[in-house]
């Protein structure tokens, strides 16, 4: 189930990168795509929590006034791709420098 959930989700951030989707469609094709009881059944290790993480950033795409950022997109888009390894805390660096330049 984790490695379809994961390929899904992929799948879905390369298309909305790609800008083959929007973000209302990417969140439509997260919904259909992935099992939410999968989701909310997960446990609090890290690799669950990577998978909620992503889940939760991919459905936000389109929540008016808290929309995730490209930024946070871009960087699932590269721990998917194994570009990078997952760190929370280097994912929340990166968000805060969006918001402190976008002052």
């Amino acid at each position: 189930m984790r490695g379809l959930a994961l390929k899904a989700m992929k799948g879905i951030i390369h298309d909305y990168l790609n800008k083959s989707i929007t973000r209302e469609k990417a969140v439509k094709r997260l919904i259909v795509e992935v099992d939410v009881d999968y989701i909310s059944n997960l446990g609090s290790d890290a690799d669950d929590f990577i998978i909620t993480d992503c889940f939760y950033a991919i459905k936000h795409l389109a929540e008016i006034g808290y929309e995730t950022t490209d930024e946070e997109i871009r960087y699932f888009d590269e721990y998917l791709n194994g570009e990078r390894v997952y760190d929370l805390n280097e994912k929340n660096h990166i968000l805060l420098d969006h918001f402190e330049s976008a002052k």
